[in-house]
């Protein structure tokens, strides 16, 4: 995901939160779902999808680490 996007995404997730935190939390709760749906097809996954699945599932988990902390500031980028 390109920074401009990740940054539109992040501050279209704070819009949300500040302005209906009762569907916000609903979305966290959904999207949550579908990230520990994608954990255990990880888990399940035959060898041959094992990298592309768990590829999918830090996806998920970035994503929702980002809608969770949309309130606060990015952390500086470690080199």
């Amino acid at each position: 995901m390109a920074k401009s996007q990740y940054s539109d995404l992040k501050a279209a997730a704070l819009r949300l939160k500040n302005g209906n935190p009762e569907a916000f939390d609903q979305f966290l709760n959904l999207f949550n779902d579908l990230t520990m749906d994608a954990l255990k097809a990880l888990s399940e996954a035959p060898t041959e999808q094992i990298l592309i699945q768990q590829g999918r599932t830090q996806q998920l988990r970035a994503l929702m680490r980002m809608f969770v902390e949309c309130d606060k500031p990015d952390k500086p980028a470690t080199e």
